[in-house]
């Protein structure tokens, strides 16, 4: 499990442990996973974790949480169920969530998913029953032959013209917990205003960032991404032996590199900002 995921998970059982002073049960833990990640997907073309999911008989079951141990965030304790043994979730540290993994809308669903499930007093049943009618591709992935992993793609309908631009390329590559912090914070970026550093920095199009999103997924390598009071964003790449590449992403045909090698010499030019070419550039630097 990937930080981005740990965060999200320890943000869910604190949340649900302060409004109802019990711990989650692990199976409530997977339906309100999988119904905010479809629903996110649904309204902003990217989940809010980095999970796969698999089409079990109760509905979807994200394995790597399935498997995972203890961690600095969380705790998975056994119990028993009405008679049955089964595993909850706690939260060990609530001060140590980092919300900065978390947009408003991602926390916006959280909350209104873990508030309906409270409301609604949902058990490993009901949660499982909403879970089939409220997630299409749950039934796709399980009238499917073993071992049913489910697709976002899968009864997907894009409500936003975001979610139209970005799904389709996001679809093409295994979830990355990296990749999806970076279209988040594209979308933080977005919200900037002009004047945003305090000074005369201006805010950024739309049709830009759609092109530096774009970028990104087509990166096997996610960087560290930053705003620039100069008109760009820049992407930064930490490499073996303290070599590191940046890129300068612009508004224009062109990006600006700074590179230094592994033996430590350093270079400075210019390449077509086009996925390929970029993509090319980031796995030139990392593999040779």
């Amino acid at each position: 499990m990937d930080t981005l995921t740990e965060n999200v998970v320890a943000y869910i059982a604190d949340r649900y442990f302060s409004l109802t002073n019990k711990f989650i049960a692990q199976i409530l833990m997977y339906k309100i996973l999988a119904l905010v990640d479809f629903r996110s997907v649904s309204e902003v073309g990217i989940p809010c974790t980095s999970l796969e999911y698999w089409a079990d008989k109760r509905g979807p079951v994200p394995h790597a949480l399935k498997r995972c141990d203890d961690s600095a965030l969380l705790e998975k304790r056994p119990v028993s169920i009405n008679g049955h043994d089964a595993q909850v979730f706690s939260c060990k540290n609530r001060s140590g969530i980092d919300m900065a993994y978390f947009s408003q809308h991602d926390k916006k669903l959280i909350d209104e998913t873990i508030q309906r499930a409270v409301s609604e007093k949902w058990d490993a049943v009901t949660a499982s029953e909403i879970s089939h009618k409220e997630i299409p591709a749950w039934k796709i992935a399980y009238d499917r032959p073993y071992p049913h992993k489910m697709s976002y793609s899968d009864g997907f309908s894009a409500s936003t013209t975001e979610a139209k631009n970005v799904f389709p390329k996001y679809l093409k590559s295994k979830p990355d917990g990296r990749l999806v912090r970076n279209i988040k914070k594209l979308n933080k970026i977005a919200s900037l205003e002009t004047g945003w550093n305090g000074d005369d920095a201006n805010s950024f199009s739309d049709s830009f960032l759609n092109r530096v999103r774009a970028i990104l997924l087509s990166i096997e390598n996610q960087p560290e991404i930053f705003p620039t009071a100069a008109d760009s964003i820049q992407m930064e790449f930490d490499g073996k032996k303290n070599s590191y590449l940046e890129i300068q992403i612009r508004d224009s045909d062109t990006a600006e590199v700074y590179e230094v090698s592994r033996n430590g010499e350093e270079y400075s030019y210019e390449i077509v900002a086009s996925e390929q070419t970029v993509s090319q550039t980031v796995r030139r630097f990392f593999h040779g």
